[in-house]
């Protein structure tokens, strides 16, 4: 078929084949040519370029063509969902909550702003007020949809529709137990999994008896790439015992690259990107896991809805994403030892179960060097690096910062802005240079808001930096990891959930407790200390680069992984 005789319902449907098979750039040039070519009130061809923008991640765009359509057809609620999904992927989360409930006005069936305008979270609040108020809300919105009939498959199946347009990522970064929310839709979840595809939802056969064979332990993520959760947890594969485990590894999405090379070299590797949950769920069962292991459920849609089935006799979680899942289908809760507190079983439906120190074999970033020129920042300031994700910073805890400036007056505040929402970091800074202004200190003078980072420049800052300020509620990971490779000390106000205790974890383990604060004016204090005394900022970074390996390579973690599994799929062989 040449070009000259394509009709424009022939592209139109070309353009929907594109969409429908993940080729937005050749729905984006079928339906740019048709909407030249046609007049305004030709909505379709508009509204598929609309998507198109969207898949090809340019929301703005995508907001101009599809406000077009609304101007003809006002009531068109797929539409108005679009405009919401396209002011969500901006970031504007204010205006997409109310654009996905104009979407319903219009349409109550509306899917997507069904199932997400009302459990939509702001990446940044306003106030202490605000984060209550959309607590409300999504506890609101959640325990609607949860009462979603599931007395036949095809409604289990439009549940299921719904469920994988959105996490509850955003949920865990409110410093609230979330186990409730969590246990009500992770029965939900796997209630339509049941109904929808009852032989997958159904118990396993038992394992083996496990002498004398080696264990297959399966572990499945969308971040099996060049991502925080494979340098985390991927050491799971790359340093296994193979004389006595067999590791399957399952990529369920995110983009191939070198890292997921390396995880397809040292594992039997399935690429399940574009299967469906069935399709995935099957193959995945089929194998005759012993052990099934979710390194990250709550950051990616397609691994949360697969862990609501039951695809082998024993299934993890680790902490990932440090919050629980609630799903009845997920057996363990892997946590670290070092970073659980006493008691955390109560924030969990899983059993808890604690490996040694950190629980993984972390391999750090050798020692890089950078100069403060290229950040802009003056030798002579205090740097206190400040380069958690946005959402870590709550807003009860913005006179901190303030706080140590008036004690330390050439200090500088380094934040990292997000990469693509801007109004997100307009928000976020001017809610900081506020809490400046209200201690009547110039945030011009303190504040530096930095571009984000790729991962060699952020090893730079860490080493031009003088002090970490670990978020509070919801610590630094990876970034401490990273941090006190570079030698820079951290101070650190560990809370009641494992989430706020990692960094704290990793200093007891350095035994260096005289950074972590007993509440919020000894961090204050810790912070103003380091500041103004060279002698003891340089007498820590040499304790941190003395004491640091011990966070590092911990092959011992591994082992006990390992050996947890086959005691733990022992226990159910023998019950057998």
């Amino acid at each position: 078929m040449t070009e000259q005789t394509v009709t424009s319902d022939q592209a139109i449907a070309m353009a929907q084949q594109a969409l429908n098979q993940n080729r937005p750039a050749e729905a984006e040039v079928l339906m740019r040519k048709l909407t030249a070519a046609t007049p305004r009130e030709a909505t379709l061809p508009r509204y598929l370029l609309g998507l198109s923008l969207l898949a090809l991640q340019r929301p703005a765009e995508a907001i101009e063509i599809l406000q077009e359509v609304l101007e003809v057809e006002p009531a068109a609620g797929q539409v108005r969902s679009a405009v919401a999904k396209a002011l969500e992927d901006t970031g504007d989360v204010r205006a997409a909550f109310e654009a996905y409930h104009s979407a319903l006005i219009a349409n109550p069936s509306e899917l997507r702003a069904r199932w997400v305008g009302g459990r939509l979270l702001p990446r940044v609040y306003q106030d202490e007020t605000e984060v209550s108020l959309w607590r409300h809300r999504f506890s609101a919105a959640l325990h609607s949809l949860t009462g979603a009939p599931l007395e036949t498959p095809e409604q289990a199946e439009a549940a299921l529709a719904g469920v994988l347009l959105m996490t509850n990522f955003e949920l865990a970064y409110q410093s609230e137990d979330d186990r409730p929310l969590q246990e009500a839709w992770g029965k939900f979840v796997h209630a339509a999994v049941a109904k929808r595809f009852p032989d997958l939802a159904s118990p396993c056969p038992p394992p083996a008896p496990v002498e004398g064979r080696r264990l297959k332990i399966g572990l499945v993520s969308e971040h099996f790439y060049s991502h925080t959760i494979m340098l985390l947890f991927g050491h799971w594969a790359l340093q296994a015992d193979t004389s006595g485990v067999e590791i399957h590894s399952y990529m369920v999405g995110g983009t191939r690259d070198a890292s997921s090379e390396v995880m397809a070299q040292q594992s039997i590797f399935r690429d399940l990107r574009a299967a469906s949950i069935e399709d995935a769920a099957r193959i995945i069962r089929k194998d005759e896991l012993d052990c099934l292991v979710f390194p990250d459920l709550g950051m990616g849609k397609s691994s949360f809805v697969l862990a609501a089935f039951r695809l082998a006799p024993l299934q993890m979680v680790s902490w990932g994403h440090p919050v629980t899942t609630g799903l009845p289908t997920i057996d363990v809760f892997l946590t670290s030892d070092a970073m659980e507190p006493e008691g955390g079983e109560a924030f969990y439906s899983e059993r808890l179960v604690r490996l040694p120190r950190l629980g993984i074999y972390y391999h750090p970033t050798p020692v890089t060097s950078g100069n403060r020129a290229a950040f802009g920042l003056p030798d002579e300031a205090i740097v206190y690096l400040c380069c958690q994700a946005q959402q870590k910073y709550l807003p009860q805890h913005d006179y901190l910062f303030p706080a140590i400036a008036a004690e330390v007056p050439d200090s500088r505040f380094v934040f990292i802005e997000h990469r693509q929402f801007t109004k997100v970091n307009q928000a976020f800074r001017q809610r900081i240079e506020a809490a400046f202004r209200a201690d009547s200190l110039d945030p011009d003078k303190h504040l530096v808001f930095l571009p984000w980072q790729d991962w060699q420049d952020f090893l730079r800052l860490c080493s031009v930096s003088d002090v970490f300020l670990d978020s509070i509620g919801w610590s630094g990971g990876n970034t401490t990891l990273e941090a006190l490779a570079q030698g820079l000390p951290p101070v650190t106000l560990p809370g009641r959930f494992m989430r706020s205790r990692h960094t704290m974890a990793m200093l007891k383990l350095m035994e260096i407790d005289d950074l972590i604060a007993v509440d919020e004016a000894d961090y204050v204090r810790i912070a103003v200390r380091m500041g103004a005394n060279v002698e003891l900022r340089t007498a820590l970074r040499e304790r941190v680069l003395e004491r640091r390996d011990c966070l590092y390579k911990d092959i011992g973690a591994v082992r006990a992984f390992e050996e947890m599994i086959r005691r733990e799929v022992s226990a159910i062989a023998r019950a057998e």
